[in-house]
């Protein structure tokens, strides 16, 4: 019993050692009009989250968020990380800052770095899917080559 408290006190301090911080990434820097692009708040080893609040998402529109929650520990480590994802929907051409997000991470008020996105020209979606048919037959001529040297 004194082992597996001892444990639990030395993995508490751990994750209040690492650094909480709040990080943004997206799926991309540049959308097509047409298009979408996701963008991910993550917040790690962190005890306590409130209040998390999602920047303005303007000229987008938004959908989500979708959540995730994650814990490992490796060779002992712990790490454990919350994400928020966001689906922007382009509604203008143009350059934009996506001003930071914020969050309450055990007791302190944090925040996220602005992202910058660029919307471009719209892309033409039946080029799209012929040029995604001719990779897949392409990758698929390839597949049964190999198969058949491998017989």
């Amino acid at each position: 019993m004194k082992k597996l408290i001892t444990s639990w006190i030395f993995i508490s301090t751990i994750l209040l050692v690492q650094a909480q911080e709040l990080k943004v990434s997206s799926n991309r820097d540049q959308v097509p009009s047409n298009s979408s692009i996701q963008i991910t708040y993550t917040i790690e080893n962190a005890d306590k989250v409130k209040n998390f609040r999602p920047p303005n998402f303007s000229p987008f529109k938004s959908r989500g968020p979708s959540t995730s929650t994650s814990m490992q520990i490796i060779n002992g480590n712990v790490s454990k990380s919350e994400s928020y994802t966001y689906t922007l929907i382009p509604t203008k051409k143009g350059s934009f800052k996506i001003e930071p997000a914020t969050a309450e991470i055990n007791g302190k008020q944090k925040q996220s770095p602005p992202i910058n996105i660029e919307v471009v020209d719209a892309i033409d979606q039946s080029a799209q899917g012929n040029t995604r048919n001719q990779q897949n037959q392409a990758s698929d001529a390839i597949d049964e080559k190999q198969l058949a040297e491998n017989l």
